[in-house]
């Protein structure tokens, strides 16, 4: 018998008479095991693919011409090892050996009528050359480790193993390795490698093992999670605004980033740091909807900030942490950390967006917080509003350029001033909807626990709702009569401001007067009504709960478009119609990042003007997205 480094070979004598062998096995957790199929003739049996660690016990015995079988041979045993390392070098733990039973005691198969044909003794058939250990260098550079050793007489390939203190013992050969230098690479820097190395001749064999050779890789070593958690919590702030809270990040020059929808849609937010440091009212400076990024502050603050950098070449499957605020509920918590590895990039073309994902979960309130590489520095912010079993996050390469305009006042999110009035209004209003997808949308400020009472009087058939900030409560009114009066009452709710929507069911333009018992502020949506060209694009934006914004397309006959809607924040939804309801197009083909774009292929049946309805599945706001109308070919 010969053990090799993941195989056994057994051998025995020819016994006199005998036509076939049967051979088992046996350990103490899996139990007897038959290796042979009825058929073997030879007097050699290899088993191999063999668990490291693992003792193996044989047992054999032959059969005549007319099927009878002799004794069992004594059980003989080998147990499969891994390269051991000197004294001189640390090595893990080695795998437990298993409670071995005693051979004489395992019964395989139950004995039929035995004769005394033979009895099996293993013996060493080999009379290859035994190899000596190699002799083994090894050279570190930035990121690999370059290993050498002497070719070994007699040698045909070589088996090689790496141990770390934090990996454990990992091969690296696959079983054909024939030269005598091996390049190990993708090494983390400031990490201690040790290697061994043995010869295997032509009779499966092996040698020697090498001594354990360390190689240190060029570079600082990695920080912990726990050292990370200690130079970036810091800077990892807890915002707060009247109907929720997210996450933020402390960047240079006092600045705090976080999502645009943490934020919305209030102009002063509470910021609370993991020192206690508060700040009652922050002011919210510039919002990017299309990146769902806010600038706070500036704020004077003596806490170091994150350190932002394009972390989009950095190898997919390395270590990343999420820091922020999920589910909070206290006044002054403190920042969790989580940790998972890059797992894919993915694009976002049209809104010309990286975005990291990792197997770090998000959660509700985590919106806003720092993806942070394994060298501590901040690579992407948590803002995609999908929880699941992994998070996105918007590469800070992308952010950074955002950040810095919307420092100086500029929009990189192509959308305007899209803050919500915060006062004002009136009792009554008078307005006027054009078309059957026009709507006005008034903000209600009126106190928690208010009976608030609208009516809505016009000459053509009219509808009211009302909506709180998230879009989860609301109610339509509508006495479902051709006429030009609505009203109701509602209870103002928790989740303020509060939204009052009229609509009309009416394709001709009509005209009406809005009125309630507290004062109600028109809502300025500048996408409403907008003529979109081919081969344009729009940036709009869901600027309140159950917001539908409508373009008008001028398209001939024959003309096919492509429509395509597309945003980060909101599930987008297309409609094309010939202006009623009746005569429309729907489509949400999931198109886009993470199925959540809307395309729709269209051809105009006659010359006329097209109206394009962009809306979401969610009526919860904001949303900011592009709508694009390209010419479409169908050759």
């Amino acid at each position: 018998m010969q053990v090799t480094e993941d195989a056994v070979k057994l051998s025995w004598e020819a016994v006199s008479g005998a036509v076939r062998y049967v051979l088992w096995v046996w350990t103490s957790s899996g139990g007897p095991q038959r290796l042979d199929d009825g058929t073997l003739t030879d007097t050699n049996f290899i088993h191999d693919k063999l668990l490291v660690g693992t003792t193996y016990q044989y047992t054999a015995r032959s059969v005549n011409a007319a099927g009878e079988m002799s004794g069992w041979s004594a059980y003989v045993s080998a147990t499969v090892t891994e390269p051991q390392s000197s004294t001189a070098t640390p090595t893990p733990t080695p795998s437990p050996t298993p409670t071995e039973s005693t051979p004489s005691t395992v019964t395989p198969t139950p004995t039929p009528t035995e004769s005394t044909l033979f009895t099996v003794t293993p013996t060493p058939t080999s009379t290859a050359p035994t190899l000596s250990a190699p002799v083994l260098t090894a050279q570190a550079t930035e990121g690999a480790i370059m290993l050498n050793w002497e070719a070994v007489s007699g040698a045909v390939r070589y088996v090689l193993w790496a141990w770390t203190s934090s990996g454990g013992r990992q091969r690296l050969d696959d079983g054909t390795l024939t030269d005598t230098t091996y390049t190990h690479t993708d090494l983390a820097a400031g990490t201690t490698y040790h290697y061994t190395v043995l010869a295997v001749n032509t009779a499966n064999e092996p040698g020697a093992w090498s001594p354990w050779i360390p190689a240190t890789v060029p570079g600082e070593e990695m920080p912990s999670a726990a050292q990370i958690f200690e130079k970036v919590s810091p800077a990892i702030a807890f915002v707060e605004a009247e109907i929720g809270s997210g996450s933020g990040v402390l960047i240079d020059g006092g600045y705090v980033v976080t999502a645009a929808h943490v934020v919305w849609p209030f102009d002063t937010v509470r910021v609370v740091f993991p020192d206690g440091t508060e700040f009652e009212e922050v002011a919210v400076r510039k919002l990017d909807l299309v990146a769902d990024l806010a600038v706070l502050g500036p704020l004077d603050v003596a806490i170091e900030p994150a350190t932002m950098i394009d972390g989009e070449d950095i190898p997919i499957g390395s270590r990343v942490y999420l820091l922020g605020y999920p589910g909070e509920y206290e006044l002054f918590p403190q920042p969790t950390i989580t940790s998972g590895v890059l797992s894919r990039l993915r694009q976002s073309l049209g809104l010309g967006l990286t975005l990291l994902q990792t197997d770090s979960t998000i959660a509700p309130g985590q919106s806003g917080g720092a993806l942070i590489s394994d060298t501590g520095a901040m690579i992407g912010m948590s803002n995609f509003k999908v929880y699941g079993e992994f998070a996105l996050a918007v590469s800070a390469a992308d952010l950074l350029p955002r950040i810095q305009q919307l420092i100086a006042g500029q929009d990189p999110g192509g959308h305007g001033e899209r803050r919500l009035p915060q006062s004002g209004g009136a009792l009554r209003h008078n307005l006027t909807l054009s078309n059957y997808w026009d709507d006005q949308a008034y903000v209600v400020y009126a106190p928690r626990g208010t009976e608030f009472r609208f009516s809505l009087l016009g000459n053509n058939d009219g509808a009211l709702s009302i909506y709180d900030a998230y879009g989860i409560n609301g109610e339509t009114f509508d006495t479902f009569e051709i006429t030009g009066f609505e009203y109701g009452a509602y209870i103002i709710g928790r989740l303020r401001p509060h939204f009052l929507i009229v609509r009309q069911k009416a394709l001709t333009p009509g005209n009406f007067i809005v009125a309630a018992n507290h004062n109600i502020v028109p809502v300025n949506d500048p996408d409403e009504g907008q003529v979109i060209q081919v081969g344009q694009s729009i940036h709009g934006n869901i600027d309140y709960p159950t917001d539908a914004d409508h373009f008008f397309l001028d398209l001939v006959q024959g003309q096919t478009v492509e429509i395509l809607a597309q945003s980060i924040l909101a599930d987008m939804y297309l409609t094309l119609s010939l202006g009623s309801p009746s005569q429309s197009v729907s489509r949400d083909d999931g198109a886009g990042l993470l199925l959540r774009d809307s395309r729709l292929l269209f051809r105009a049946p006659i010359t006329r003007r097209y109206i394009v309805i962009v809306e979401t599945f969610e009526p919860e706001a904001p949303g900011g997205y592009i709508v694009t109308v390209n010419s479409f070919s169908l050759d």
